[in-house]
């Protein structure tokens, strides 16, 4: 992960985990939008079940989003 201010760029690797994460194909190029996918897919998740191992995804998908500068 190449980052510069709050503008990112993902490698092939990181670019498919983040697709497996958030379902969505384009990557994002800036960290309020990583996040903000990030935050989708584990309110996605919290939506569909609440079961113990839906919140562990959920608090996985918290865990990935990149803090603030």
């Amino acid at each position: 992960m190449i980052r510069l201010g709050e503008k990112l760029r993902l490698s092939d690797r990181e670019q498919y985990a983040f697709r497996v994460m958030t379902d969505r194909a384009a990557p994002p190029k800036t960290v309020t939008a990583y996040n903000a996918a990030l935050q989708t897919a584990a309110g996605d998740v919290r939506d569909k079940d609440m079961s113990a191992e839906s919140l562990l995804l959920q608090a996985v998908l918290l865990g990935e989003c990149l803090q603030q500068e």
